[in-house]
């Protein structure tokens, strides 16, 4: 069949996950937006649609006789599902099955459309995940990780609106350092980058003003409370160069990685010996066979790169602005590489004299010091794989003197039946 158009459809699966939907409604919200679709291309495409209909009930066979009216009409339809990782929570709600992705697999079989499945390298191992039976029905599907683009088109993408705002040439080449050549954070860099222009009432960014706007955006200095340069959150870089679900080893590494080159504008490459002994010298005992595995996840994930040096391989950051935030946001996990913890401004000084570090925790909010006794907990627990029976005499001065509101008990009931990796539950009181 000669095609002589093409139009692509787009699918957000998390925009379905998010609705509370009924069984098989998440598949009608797609038939009704294909439709929807088809409505304004009408004219554009010359479709044919007067013997065509849909009744005010949509319901999913409408899908299978609106492929059929384009392959009429010589069209091929092309549909990119993004956050395919969200089709997890729509199969553990049975809003759908995998009966849906098997007849969504005999379309593309019989020529009648593609799919495209977009979403975080976390489908890849979803793939693979015999509970969702998803393996099969995508057997034929062509896998491909993206990540970086060219050198001339980060370029092009950077100077994209260079009629209003353009960049040096050094920091056009910084922005590609920083970015990786990844679109997502040339776009963050250069928004902000172009707030910062309007607000200082310039016309080009050079290197000065772009390590202003990046030192704002990894929460180094402040800006103004006026500005929209602000620090990035959390969000900006989670599930695409680190995930909450990753081995706690696997956060240990990026640490350790960005450790070695704080402060540090441009990185050198850290060697998997150097790696060795730190762990060693900080006495991380059960982390350290884990290390390899954790370093080829990173470099399989695109977050770090191995290069030579001296014959010798080391690893670096694509994003180094990943690195930098990092280096800021969390310049030592829990004390792991520093003789001095920063808490909420305050500093608290590693010592053998308890009554010390007691003092030093006086002025911290006492939901911030529960919040770290769990992130303890949990960090123990996991190291030896059980779980941490804690004994606590003298119980209602928890209540009288600890908690700041009783708010503090009830986080402390819901932390023990917290579920992790290694055990069902990471602590019992």
């Amino acid at each position: 069949m000669e095609l002589k158009n093409g139009h692509s459809v787009f699918w957000d699966l998390s925009v379905a996950a998010s609705q509370e939907m009924r069984k098989i409604s998440t598949t009608i919200y797609c038939t009704r937006q294909i439709y929807e679709t088809i409505i304004k291309k009408t004219t554009k495409y010359k479709i044919e649609m007067s013997n065509f209909s849909l009744d005010e009930r949509v319901r999913f066979k409408d899908f299978k006789r609106i492929l059929e009216l384009l392959k009429n009409n010589n069209l091929y339809p092309i549909f990119f599902v993004d956050e395919f990782s969200f089709i997890k929570s729509l199969m553990d709600r049975n809003t759908i099955n995998s009966a849906f992705l098997h007849t969504i697999r005999q379309y593309t079989l019989d020529s009648e459309a593609s799919f495209i499945f977009s979403g975080t390298y976390d489908i890849k191992q979803l793939l693979g995940d015999a509970k969702y039976g998803i393996t099969g029905q995508l057997v034929n599907a062509i896998e491909h990780q993206v990540s970086e683009i060219s050198e001339k088109a980060s370029e092009e993408l950077i100077s994209v609106i260079d009629d209003k705002l353009s960049f040096t040439p050094e920091a056009v080449d910084q922005i590609q350092f920083l970015s990786g050549r990844i679109p997502y954070f040339i776009q963050i860099i250069c928004k902000f980058c172009g707030y910062y222009a309007v607000e200082n009432k310039r016309r080009t960014i050079g290197y000065p003003e772009l390590e202003r706007v990046i030192e704002i955006l990894i929460g180094k200095v402040n800006s103004s409370d006026k500005s929209l340069v602000k620090k990035l959150p959390e969000n900006v870089f989670q599930n695409n160069q680190f995930s909450p679900l990753d081995p706690k080893e696997v956060s240990v590494l990026i640490t350790s990685l960005a450790h070695y080159n704080k402060d540090e504008l441009y990185p050198r490459g850290v060697g998997f010996h150097e790696l060795q002994k730190l762990w060693a010298d900080r006495k991380l005992i059960a982390y350290r066979p884990k290390l390899a595995d954790s370093i080829n996840l990173l470099i399989a994930k695109k977050i770090i790169f191995q290069e030579e040096d001296e014959g010798l391989p080391v690893y670096k950051f694509t994003v180094d602005l990943f690195r930098r935030w990092w280096t800021v946001h969390h310049p030592d996990i829990l004390g792991y590489f520093e003789d001095k913890l920063i808490i909420r401004s305050v500093q608290v000084s590693s010592s053998e004299d308890w009554e010390v570090i007691y003092e030093e925790l006086q002025s911290i909010k006492g939901v911030i010091i529960q919040k770290m006794f769990e992130e303890v907990v949990l960090l123990f627990s996991e190291l030896i794989e059980k779980t941490i029976y804690l004994l606590i005499d003298e119980y209602e001065y928890l209540f009288r003197y600890s908690f700041d509101n009783p708010n503090g008990f009830m986080r402390l009931r819901n932390f023990q039946c917290q579920q992790i990796n290694t055990v069902e539950r990471p602590s019992i009181f």
